[in-house]
């Protein structure tokens, strides 16, 4: 015979359920937001090191002079501080000046087809296959005294980089991730165990079960019975009670209403004609 689970198991599984779906879809929020926000912060890194990048003195001169060693010497101190996947330099023919990563690319065509905006001097952001693989990255351009492009600058940073940025954050938020989903197991399984205990260790079936038999009971019953609460609030009132009583309106549109108004009453009329029976913060009243 198969098993059935009990209430404060399926109650305690279904919130355990619902915590790790709201943790998965916040997580994953955070993990776009963080990625969007990362690619933004980088490329604006990038941007603004190709700017100051082209903006050093001697350098305009160097790329007019297609002088490869003199660019190197230069740019290689930058390189050794920058957090850049890569810095490169090139000439307004797109071929490459001065490679961080792959010196024998000198000489070579620039790839990623991103050159003609920087060429008429502006600044650009872009994500493209380059010749080390595909990244993000800044191309800024070079001018001489008489403000005319003679060079591009690009920095950038390679796809797979920012990745490995986004799984060390990805792996530390999953360490708070499961701290918190131990809590809520802990806290799930605590708040299951005392609603069970307040429904006196009852499946829902079995309390149903005899609220189905109490009322049974009451409306079988020839004596009228009625219950109000600690405010005289009615509470219960059977067939019998309103029958006795000459009211009309059924149990549900009774319930809930002050005393006085459901008998309409004089004072004293309790009192003397009914015997009160103190049970708990209720009061049952037997007609």
């Amino acid at each position: 015979m198969k098993r059935r689970l009990s209430f404060q198991v399926k109650l305690f599984l279904a919130l355990v359920c619902f915590s790790c779906l709201l943790l998965v879809l916040l997580g994953t929020i955070l993990f776009h937001f963080i990625d969007r926000q990362l690619h933004h912060d980088l490329g604006q890194r990038a941007r603004v090191q190709a700017s100051q990048i082209a903006l050093m003195p001697g350098l305009a001169a160097m790329v007019a002079a297609r002088d490869i060693p003199g660019i190197a010497r230069l740019i290689q101190p930058l390189r050794a501080q920058s957090d850049a996947s890569y810095i490169v330099i090139g000439d307004t023919e797109e071929q490459h000046l001065y490679h961080s990563e792959s010196p024998e690319r000198i000489n070579l065509p620039m790839i990623g087809g991103d050159n003609a905006e920087v060429l008429q001097g502006k600044t650009i952001i872009s994500v493209r296959q380059g010749g080390i693989g595909v990244s993000l990255r800044s191309k800024a351009p070079i001018f001489n005294a008489q403000h005319q492009v003679i060079g591009i600058v690009s920095v950038g940073y390679l796809t797979s980089y920012i990745a490995n940025i986004n799984a060390r954050i990805l792996w530390q938020s999953g360490l708070y991730g499961a701290g918190l989903l131990l809590l809520l197991f802990m806290f799930s399984w605590l708040f299951t165990r005392n609603l069970k205990k307040q429904m006196f260790r009852l499946e829902p079936k079995d309390i149903a079960q005899l609220v189905l038999q109490q009322r049974a009971l009451l409306e079988a019953m020839y004596e009228g019975v009625f219950a109000v609460n600690g405010e005289k609030q009615l509470i219960l009132i059977n067939r019998a009670a309103r029958e006795m009583l000459d009211i009309r309106q059924s149990e549900k549109a009774l319930i809930g209403k002050p005393l006085e108004d459901v008998l309409q009453t004089s004072p004293g009329f309790l009192s003397q004609r009914y015997a009160s029976v103190s049970s708990g913060s209720h009061d049952q009243i037997a007609v």
